[in-house]
């Protein structure tokens, strides 16, 4: 049986890639709709502020406009810190910074420069789903800045991820879920490999086919 909680007042800041259901965003779109359907089931009221366009079946949809994000794959480890003219970004802080006081937790789902910065000046805690490995040198530094300020405000996806970080004991790891209700078991399968994933190296695609 699980534990009654507390009903959080919970607002979900999505990644700027693009609107939420398109698939831009990746597997930040596939964990930010798990976390809305499994914190609405448990009584917690959910909100996600996400890009103009965006789909969401739980919780309340609050659409902002702007510009996307580049994805932090097409930028080198050096790269600067750069934003787009009228980014989505920034409007979905702005939007979260005026309804703050409404909320329990702010949780950003952007693996960007801007949110990280900005957590201090938040008077309602302001936490960070960090999906991605150590990938730019401006990212790591704001990210050991907020870790060793704000320890476990930050979160990731495994151990292996937080071990790319010099501050990963300091991150929550927070694993991937699946709604089994949404899937059909298939005790016979057939001779076939189903890939759910980007197909970029660090995905381990190679690995796969070489173990199939």
């Amino acid at each position: 049986m699980e534990q009654q909680t507390e009903s959080l007042r919970l607002l979900f800041l999505s990644s700027a890639l693009g609107p939420l259901g398109s698939g831009l965003g990746g597997g930040v779109e596939f964990k930010i709709k798990n976390l809305a359907q499994e914190m609405t089931r448990r009584g917690h009221q959910v909100t996600v502020a996400a890009v103009t366009g965006s789909k969401l079946a739980h919780g309340t949809l609050v659409e902002v406009d702007g510009s996307v994000q580049t994805n932090a794959f097409a930028l080198g480890r050096q790269s600067p810190i750069t934003m787009p003219t009228a980014p989505a970004q920034a409007n979905i802080l702005d939007y979260a910074r005026q309804v703050q006081s409404e909320y329990d937790v702010i949780i950003s789902f952007a693996y960007e420069w801007l949110p990280l910065y900005l957590t201090p000046f938040f008077e309602t805690p302001l936490a960070h789903f960090i999906s991605l490995p150590s990938l730019m040198d401006f990212m790591d530094d704001i990210l050991c800045q907020i870790a060793i300020q704000y320890p476990y405000r930050l979160a990731v996806n495994t151990a292996a991820q937080a071990d790319t970080y010099s501050f990963g004991d300091l991150c929550q790891i927070v694993g991937s879920g699946v709604d089994l209700a949404a899937y059909d078991f298939q005790p016979t399968p057939q001779n076939q490999l189903a890939w759910v994933a980007r197909i970029t190296p660090e995905k381990g695609l190679e690995d796969v086919t070489r173990i199939t």
